[in-house]
């Protein structure tokens, strides 16, 4: 049975792909065409995530394991002692997202490590010192919450703040306490240098979500943050194609 599935591992990947990418459409297509509120489309975020985390264990097997194991347990720690004490992100609870532990949503340590593992498939063609690969990875990830965090705290209802912040509301505490707790994630997990098309497909889709998101909701520097990331993502796309171009022999 094992033999069979790595043996078909990037069907099973595309068609996983498929399906997240159908529920994101259908969850954009219910939110900002036909108006439904946050509570109506309630089991869809759960869901996309736990799609997603199924398409990085397919698409990335074994090698992915620990790094995944290291993401999701950081993840988790820290949003459990935020939501007790306030620290590292501030004040806030959460509000959707489906079963909880500790008053945390299950799926949350699967977002943290699926926006991990994308950041540093970015730079998996990268040669770098370890501090270096995870700053890039921390100031990419801290880049996405800019432009995620208004939305899902906002008509999104995922979660709410106890006091309001400088930017929509949200604490800036919150972008410092992504940006360290990021950082130290990526200097502890074991790095996957092999890029993979499918994760680097299912990371495109959070700023390019965020983008539609944003120009349907009226959240104008939102959209243009997503437009900056989505041609972060295009530029390194290419630099790699470039570079793989050249060195094929003439």
């Amino acid at each position: 049975m094992l033999a069979i599935f790595h043996r078909h591992r990037p069907w099973f990947s595309g068609t996983l792909l498929v399906v997240y990418g159908s529920v994101i459409c259908w969850a954009a297509w219910c939110f900002l065409v036909e108006g439904r509120g946050a509570d109506e489309l309630a089991h869809l975020p759960h869901l996309s995530i736990l799609l997603a985390g199924l398409l990085l264990l397919c698409a990335l097997g074994r090698r992915a394991l620990a790094a995944i194991a290291v993401f999701v347990a950081g993840g988790f720690a820290a949003e459990a002692v935020s939501v007790a004490t306030g620290w590292p992100f501030g004040a806030y609870e959460y509000t959707g997202l489906g079963s909880q532990l500790a008053g945390v949503p299950l799926v949350i340590p699967v977002a943290w490590a699926v926006l991990l593992i994308y950041v540093s498939q970015m730079q998996a063609a990268l040669s770098a010192p370890r501090w270096l690969y995870a700053l890039i990875g921390a100031c990419w990830l801290t880049l996405l919450d800019f432009a995620v965090e208004p939305l899902a705290a906002g008509p999104l209802e995922w979660w709410r703040w106890h006091s309001s912040g400088t930017y929509y509301g949200v604490p800036l505490s919150n972008f410092a306490g992504w940006f360290v707790l990021s950082f130290v994630l990526l200097t502890l997990a074991p790095r996957i240098t092999t890029p993979c098309p499918w994760v680097r497909m299912l990371g495109i889709s959070v700023p390019l979500f965020a983008l539609l998101a944003a120009i349907g909701l009226g959240y104008p520097d939102v959209a243009v943050l997503s437009v900056l990331l989505l041609g972060l993502h295009g530029a390194v796309v290419w630099r790699e194609s470039r570079d793989a171009s050249f060195a094929k022999p003439v």
